[in-house]
């Protein structure tokens, strides 16, 4: 019995016992790994502020780039405006000379080339149209009135009429071309031409109104006839401004 407990000690103290070795994380020196690691960081921030700081210097540039091409384009435009302006001055200039020393025959031959050659046409005149010598007149219809025009005679608008018989329960009041100042009863305010056993109708000026003088068609009427008439015209309230 001793012998075996003694042969159990002998292969206990034939043991090797294994060198201790240190637990995971328990008194582990990692500080070069960190500090390889902040190294590597502040590295790479450090590219990204410079990749950041030369976009910014690029940006820049580019604006300024854009900023003077503008202002060159600006200065280009504002030099051909000043030049073409210069060269107009001088072009009237010489121009002014130039005709300056023409005849008037040879300005007016160069105004028209055809001056001389090609005969004027006449000169048409517009006529007076429809109520134009109208400049006020009263409400409604109360300075207006219907009349008849005998059989045969043409009257223009703005012309003196003269009136030879009262409305019936058929036929507006008649009236003639007026041929003197006291004869001016009313003023036409259309134009026409009677036709023969119907004669003409239209509407005319009779009272309360201001008409242009220069609007007027006096016929055969004559000047100092006219003062009369403009006297006769103005009783019953027609004015006549000139």
């Amino acid at each position: 019995m001793a012998d075996k407990d003694n042969d159990r000690t002998h292969s206990e103290d034939r043991r090797v016992t294994p060198a201790p070795t240190a637990a995971a994380g328990v008194g582990f020196d990692n500080s070069k790994q960190v500090a390889e690691a902040a190294k590597r960081q502040e590295e790479e921030e450090k590219k990204r502020v410079e990749a950041d700081t030369q976009k910014m210097e690029e940006g820049r540039k580019l604006v300024h780039e854009r900023e003077r091409q503008a202002l060159e384009e600006r200065q280009k435009v504002e030099d051909a405006r000043i030049d073409a302006e210069r060269k107009a001055r001088e072009d009237k200039i010489k121009e002014d000379e130039r005709l300056s020393k023409l005849s008037p025959s040879e300005r007016a031959a160069e105004i028209s080339p055809f001056v001389h050659s090609v005969p004027h046409f006449t000169p048409q005149n517009e006529p007076i149209h429809p109520a134009e010598f109208i400049l006020s007149e009263a409400n409604g219809q109360r300075s207006r009135a219907n009349a008849y025009i005998a059989d045969p005679a043409t009257v223009l608008a703005g012309q003196m009429l003269k009136k030879t018989a009262e409305a019936t329960a058929n036929q507006f009041a008649t009236y003639v071309p007026a041929t003197v100042g006291a004869d001016c009863n009313a003023i036409a305010i259309y134009s026409g031409g009677t036709i023969p056993g119907e004669g003409l109708r239209i509407s005319i000026i009779v009272r309360d109104a201001e008409v242009n003088g220069k609007c007027l068609v006096w016929g055969s009427v004559t000047a100092p006839e006219q003062i009369i008439a403009a006297q006769t015209l103005a009783a019953a309230g027609i004015i006549i401004r000139t």
